[in-house]
């Protein structure tokens, strides 16, 4: 089968094709997504004393597949340099397809002795290889837990300060679709964006047809009286405060900790500046119906967007969320 590096996943996944590295999941060097590792990577920090489900899988595909096997071993080694931070607690649905190799990993900081709980439901297909890794520089990975083969939840302990990794992976040749959940115990969520509000005050829906059915609903409509004071979800700075047909008056907010972006939208004021720091809670803006929102009730749009501007359902995030 042809394989092409191809970056491909529903929501943010790494995809790559590339040369074979070694077997301790050691890359040679912190390149973009799709530049193949160096050829001659460093020595691994540390190699499992046996094998993890994936490296026993690995084995028994044996020679006869062996040109797609290097493909698909690659893959997921050149996926541990995708940096993609969890929030502190998520769910996201996963998409394979069965003719390229893909992985997915999401990267975490943990101190010592905090807790991940990830559960994975398998939608079709078999289930995925699920390990975790200590990042030790920008291009040594060191393995430090396997899922059981199979398993479709686990918890996971760190034992030392540092970023970790989740992978996931199919086996090779699958088409496969998952839901993945990953909860920090105790970790801090985010205020609600109106404040005051709370998850029943939702109304337009992620995924709701707009435009006749000619686009989906790409973020969730939160409505509220005009004036409503409009709140940082987390700490960020703010990356453009500007005026669109469609969104109106409108603020985008980065969080550095985990990657992601913020959408407000439909303001009736913005309240902060481009470049500017915020906290989580600070009023940046007061919500209103601006945009293509007039002559509707007043409302926040919110969205939330992985790197690459790939939009994120926020259901989750805002049912898990703290008023303000």
């Amino acid at each position: 089968m042809p394989m092409k590096a191809v970056r491909q996943l529903m929501v943010l996944a790494a995809i790559l094709s590339a040369s074979a590295c070694t077997p301790g999941e050691q890359l040679g060097g912190a390149r973009p997504l799709l530049i193949a590792p160096r050829p001659t990577p460093r020595t691994p920090a540390s190699t499992p004393s046996t094998p993890t489900p994936r490296e026993a899988y690995k084995t028994v595909l044996g020679i006869p597949e062996s040109g797609n096997v290097s493909a698909w071993d690659a893959a997921g080694s050149a996926a541990l340099r995708a940096k993609l931070f969890l929030t502190p607690s998520f769910e996201e649905r996963l998409e394979f397809p069965a003719d390229r190799p893909l992985a997915a990993t999401y990267r975490i900081r943990l101190n010592q002795g905090d807790r991940i709980d990830v559960r994975i439901a398998a939608g079709h297909g078999a289930a995925p290889f699920t390990d975790v890794f200590e990042v030790i520089d920008t291009a040594i990975f060191r393995h430090v837990y396997a899922a059981r083969n199979g398993a479709d939840a686990f918890s996971f302990t760190a034992t030392t300060d540092a970023i970790h990794i989740l992978r996931i992976q199919p086996p090779l040749g699958e088409a496969a679709g998952y839901t993945v959940q990953v909860t920090v115990p105790n970790a801090t969520a985010f205020v609600f964006p109106v404040a005051g509000g709370s998850a029943s005050a939702i109304a337009g829906r992620w995924g709701d047809a707009r435009d006749g059915g000619s686009r989906d609903h790409k973020g969730v409509d939160i409505f509220a009286p005009r004036g409503t004071p409009v709140v940082a979800v987390t700490d960020g700075y703010v990356m453009t405060v500007e005026t669109t047909s469609s969104g109106g008056r409108v603020i985008w907010q980065r969080d550095e900790a985990s990657g992601l972006m913020y959408f407000y939208a439909h303001l009736d004021e913005q309240l902060t500046t481009s470049g500017q720091r915020v906290e989580r809670g600070d009023t940046i803006g007061r919500v209103g119906n601006s945009g293509n929102a007039q002559g509707s009730s007043t409302h926040l749009h919110f969205g939330i967007f992985r790197p690459g501007y790939i939009a994120e359902d926020p259901t989750l995030y805002l049912q898990q969320s703290v008023a303000d």
